[in-house]
């Protein structure tokens, strides 16, 4: 089974979009895993069912986590949001656990919590809004 996608190119070659096919076995969960850093979110299992939809993955405690502990096959990584903000607790134990994963060359993505601190990491500045919920 495949099916076909249009994908932007970004104008390098000689039309701006260009057609792929891709085989639905490039997709299955044998060679590919992702890996999610829990910040302390407390459905990380809602999270934990929809990447496991689509590809093996490995959840680690942000404080228990270790660059050195990764498996091999990791392509991805993605950065949970936790019930605290960057704004009311200290971020800097949290910053020396994410800053190695820079020297990995992977995607990296944080959703919450974890978006502010990759921001933190690149010395973004982030704006407090208590009651923005």
């Amino acid at each position: 089974m495949h099916f076909e996608r249009t994908a932007f190119n970004g104008g390098r070659e000689k039309g701006f979009f260009r057609k792929q096919t891709l085989d639905i076995e490039d997709f299955t969960k044998t060679n590919r895993m992702v890996v999610i850093i829990d910040c302390g979110y407390k459905y990380i299992y809602r999270l934990e069912d929809l990447i496991d939809q689509y590809v093996d993955f490995q959840t680690f405690s942000i404080f228990d986590f270790d660059v050195n502990q990764l498996p091999e096959n990791v392509n991805t990584i993605i950065i949970s949001n936790a019930q605290v903000s960057v704004h009311e607790t200290n971020t800097n134990n949290y910053q020396a656990k994410i800053k190695p994963l820079f020297d990995l060359n992977l995607p990296v993505l944080g959703i919450g919590f974890g978006h502010h601190l990759l921001g933190l990491c690149f010395d973004a500045l982030t704006a407090y809004q208590p009651y923005a919920n």
